[in-house]
């Protein structure tokens, strides 16, 4: 019955920060809880589940609630002893993992705005790959960079945007990045959208796609070139400082570029010139730094809650 509606999954305990959750919780979707497609359900994690029934008429928890006393379900999310807002997309992606409270309304309300496909399954985590196929070595690019300071083999500057106008998909930390520098009044940056969308589409949680654009009402600009957030498959984020687009010392736009997960400028240019070829090997080399780090995509999440309740009984006897 969730199919094809915008789901909100707010985890929470009966003591401290877990119990403000739940009060955060109800302020935060008061304006969109008569939305017919939005659903949301609260989970309370392992620990002092003894103690929710007796709690339970002070909490007023105002949306379903689940018990996930085994903690199977938070481990398989990453969701530990601190409470984790989830906001699932219509088709069944999780698409905001860690929103803040003050940020829920505008995130499913983003999401509301997107139209539903009952043939298009959600992501499947990636595969663990095939070890024999994993480079070592980040690929050295030599063509020309165009219009930018040219960065390659440079650690980049810590990231930086004011706002995050639609999230990316899934976690970076780790992964191969690509950051594009455009703007909503450019052609040829509005004409590679459809690459960047298939960028995204085919890597999936192995590359981040996040648009930059230094525009002050970016919400006007959208409106007016006729550019809605689900035209993209990719996060957009405004910076009108340029920070990050002044470190690489853009002079033209669209402008890309990709990082490795050790945060290093791999390839720079053109959105358009930027192909499979160029992606796999760089792709297959950060398979090898996830390795060592210890993020390898289809390593399963750590057994959190599993560890926590064995340790519990142990000490209880």
């Amino acid at each position: 019955s969730l199919r094809g509606k915008v789901v909100l999954i707010q985890t929470f305990a009966t003591h401290g920060p877990g119990r403000a959750a739940m009060l955060r919780l109800n302020r935060a979707i008061k304006p969109i809880q008569d939305q017919t497609d939005f659903v949301a359900i609260a989970v309370h994690t392992p620990e002092d589940v003894g103690r929710l029934d007796a709690l339970l008429p002070r909490l007023k928890i105002e949306v379903p609630l689940l018990v996930d006393a085994g903690g199977n379900w938070c481990d398989h999310v990453g969701a530990f002893r601190k409470p984790v807002s989830y906001l699932v997309d219509r088709q069944g992606n999780v698409r905001y993992a860690g929103v803040s409270a003050k940020s829920i309304e505008k995130a499913a309300r983003k999401l509301l705005e997107e139209t539903y496909d009952a043939e298009t399954l959600p992501r499947n985590r990636p595969n663990k790959p095939n070890e024999s196929k994993i480079g070592t070595q980040f690929p050295v690019f030599k063509a020309a960079v165009g219009s930018a300071t040219d960065r390659r083999q440079q650690r980049a500057v810590d990231f930086y945007v004011e706002e995050i106008w639609k999230q990316p998909i899934g976690e970076a930390t780790g992964k191969v990045v690509v950051l594009e520098f455009w703007a909503t009044w450019c052609g040829p940056c509005r004409k590679v959208i459809p690459h960047m969308n298939e960028i995204q589409n085919h890597y999936g949680d192995e590359v981040i796609c996040l648009s930059i654009s230094d525009e002050s009402n970016f919400d006007r600009a959208m409106a007016k070139r006729g550019l809605k957030a689900n035209d993209f498959a990719y996060g957009l984020a405004v910076d009108t400082t340029s920070r990050l687009m002044g470190w690489f010392g853009v002079r033209g736009i669209p402008h890309a570029v990709v990082l490795g997960g050790d945060w290093v400028v791999r390839w720079q240019g053109h959105p358009a010139r930027l192909n499979h070829d160029i992606l796999d090997s760089i792709v297959n080399a950060n398979r090898f730094y996830q390795r060592k780090i210890g993020t390898m995509p289809g390593d399963p999440p750590p057994r959190r809650w599993q560890f926590w309740i064995e340790t519990q009984a142990k000490h209880n006897g």
